[in-house]
């Protein structure tokens, strides 16, 4: 409901981000659920991606790539957790 009606408002006038709002509020929590969503289909796909070059006797050098950067993309997500959301610089 808050959000809808900022949304009304023009953007230069509004007094808060919905986005920043949103964030604030369960931006962690999504963050830490979306992490561990990854870690499971990189698992997956990790299975499959052993499985087939067992079975064909050589690995895929695309799904490999694939591979480290959807890691990369999760290692970034986490590491968002770990940074402070406020500065303390700007709490004077």
């Amino acid at each position: 409901m808050l959000v809808s009606r900022v949304q009304r408002v023009p953007h230069a006038e509004r007094p808060f981000s919905p986005h920043e709002l949103a964030d604030l509020l369960v931006g962690e929590e999504h963050r830490a659920v979306t992490a561990a969503i990854m870690e499971i289909a990189d698992i997956a796909d990790r299975a499959m991606a052993e499985d087939r070059a067992f079975e064909t006797g050589r690995a895929s050098p695309e799904r490999a790539v694939g591979l480290a950067l959807r890691a990369r993309d999760r290692a970034a997500l986490e590491a968002a957790d770990l940074i402070d959301i406020t500065d303390p610089a700007e709490e004077d």
